[in-house]
């Protein structure tokens, strides 16, 4: 695009104060990139991809007890006192003074019921944080969704100030004339004033509100306060209506999916408890090589060194009989959790079949809101332009002019008022459907 009508474009549907347009050539954020540098650069979300990768890792570690164990060893050896036999009242030492051993160790789990589950848990743990980094994702997209909205409508409300404080000001200069040529009162001219100072005080009250809220924005993004953020003032249309009003698919819930998912660990926490119970077979296998010597000389040429080979394969059994009942009210505490879980699944779906309603409810009134605001503020606009029109020609007194204005002020802010409360009411829809991530597109 051409960056002549870029800035016009900009200046036409937003930029609407001072540091915002002194901002032009910074990079311009539509909603979509917004939400996409978000996903990205967000801290609650790059702390949940962390969590996610640790417990992956974990998956590997538990994974590492399924596999063969093998260790090497070495030791060197002076017997300073070697051991004394006596044997028909005649003491015989036994040994020499010093013996070196290498030896290499490998154990094999053949059967450990509890290794295996353990196994299980830990991928369905690595799924579990899966769908929590999903959860993390879907609320910060709803929030910077929301904080979107309301810094692009604030300043859309700063455009109708602005526009009205042009025309004020016009009108103040045409009035301060009139006065000193005697044609109106002090009173007047006064009132005027008054207009504007009401004007400006909503002008710093705005401007000030978009500060705050392009911070918010910032900071749920993963910017710095410093960092230049320009919002794309394209025009604010609803949502396309097949995308809002559809059936609510509660499954699709990540909330209860994550649900779900705790149910699957507490059954494999479940079967763990349970595989105490079950034998475990391993098998080992040692070798070691020793050499025997009353010096430090093993090497090959030394006739005097004894060297041997020790080596043992072993299968063994390990049968738990009695622990104090420790397992048996494992399980059933596991039990009482698992209960405890399935009331929670079926509040949660409750309380998501509410919200939906809600938000459906909610965005039938706003959009109907919406639609009486709007064609509200259009009516105002008609009345103040035939009114101004009017007091020019001396048809329209300076109070019909003034009223005039003030309800245009006041119709302005309600339809932007009434704007955010659809918007949000949109994003709240999606949310209880479980299709936030349609904002994406």
């Amino acid at each position: 695009m051409n960056k002549n009508i870029f800035i016009a474009l900009l200046l036409l549907f937003g930029g609407v104060y001072a540091k915002a347009q002194d901002s032009l050539y910074g990079q311009s954020y539509s909603l979509k990139d917004a939400l996409d540098y978000a996903l990205k650069f967000n801290t609650r979300i790059q702390n949940a991809q962390l969590t996610e990768q640790e417990k992956e890792l974990y998956t590997r570690e538990v994974r590492s007890a399924a596999l063969p164990q093998i260790s090497g060893s070495t030791s060197l050896t002076h017997n300073y006192l070697l051991p004394v036999l006596i044997f028909q009242g005649q003491q015989v030492s036994i040994g020499t003074q010093n013996n070196a051993v290498a030896g290499v160790n490998l154990s094999q789990q053949i059967y450990n019921q509890s290794i295996f589950t353990g196994l299980k848990a830990a991928k369905a743990g690595a799924a579990y944080y899966e769908l929590n980094t999903k959860l993390t994702e879907e609320e910060v997209i709803e929030g910077v969704s929301q904080l979107y909205y309301q810094a692009l409508i604030t300043s859309r409300q700063l455009e109708f100030v602005n526009k009205n404080l042009d025309q004020v000001n016009k009108l103040l200069e045409i009035s301060t004339s009139q006065y000193e040529n005697g044609l109106i009162k002090k009173v007047d001219l006064s009132r005027i004033q008054v207009n504007k100072t009401n004007l400006i005080s909503q002008q710093k009250k705005l401007e000030t509100a978009y500060i705050q809220q392009l911070n918010l924005l910032k900071y749920n993004m993963g910017l710095t306060v410093e960092d230049e953020l320009l919002l794309e003032h394209a025009e604010i249309r609803p949502l396309e209506e097949q995308t809002l009003i559809v059936d609510n698919h509660i499954d699709n819930h990540t909330q209860l999916q994550l649900l779900g998912q705790q149910e699957t660990l507490l059954k494999l926490e479940e079967k763990s408890f349970k595989a105490g119970y079950y034998p475990t077979v391993s098998l080992s296998f040692n070798y070691q090589y020793n050499m025997n010597s009353d010096n430090f000389n093993f090497s090959e040429s030394n006739a005097n060194v004894a060297r041997y080979d020790v080596g043992a394969i072993g299968l063994s059994v390990n049968i738990p009989i009695f622990d104090g009942f420790k397992k048996k009210y494992q399980v059933q505490q596991n039990k009482v959790r698992q209960h405890q879980l399935v009331n929670s699944m079926k509040d949660t779906r409750t309380y998501l079949d509410v919200q939906f309603m809600n938000a459906l409810n909610s965005l039938e009134t706003s959009k109907s809101t919406l639609t009486a605001q709007e064609e509200n503020m259009e009516l105002a606009l008609e009345v103040y332009d035939v009114t101004q029109e009017t007091y020019q020609y001396g048809l329209a007194s300076l109070t019909d002019l003034l009223n005039a204005e003030t309800a245009l002020t006041q119709a302005q802010t309600e339809y932007a008022t009434a704007l955010l409360s659809y918007k949000v009411a949109e994003i709240d829809l999606l949310k209880s459907k479980g299709d936030i991530r349609l904002l994406l597109q």
